[in-house]
């Protein structure tokens, strides 16, 4: 969870920061747009792999066998697969599989468009 929403939150403060200090100006504030969309095209060229990687992860289980077979999630074995907060994180991962591995190759090709 920190790992997919840290990024966003860095990119949406930067937004917060263009917009407000560059208001005035309009000439500057277009200056600092494209700063910005080349600072949101840094950090989603650093982060994509890892948290494409760790979203992916979620859907992966892993079957413990002994005197009754457990289904845990791989990523964190403290999980039970068939529980409530495992079905909520891979409702979280489809979500974020929107921004990270489709979002993220789109906003790249829109930079360089």
């Amino acid at each position: 969870l920190v790992k997919t929403v840290t990024p966003l939150v860095a990119v949406g403060l930067m937004g917060v920061v263009v917009t407000t200090t560059y208001f005035s100006w309009r000439d500057t504030l277009v200056f600092g747009i494209a700063r910005m969309t080349s600072a949101a095209v840094l950090i989603g060229f650093l982060v994509a792999p890892s948290c494409a990687n760790s979203i992916f992860a979620v859907f992966s289980k892993q079957t413990f066998v002994g005197d009754s077979p457990e289904n845990v999630l791989r990523a964190d074995t403290s999980i039970d697969f068939d529980s409530d907060e495992s079905l909520g994180f891979r409702v979280y991962a489809s979500i974020m599989i929107l921004v990270y591995p489709i979002g993220v190759p789109v906003l790249f090709a829109l930079a360089v468009w």
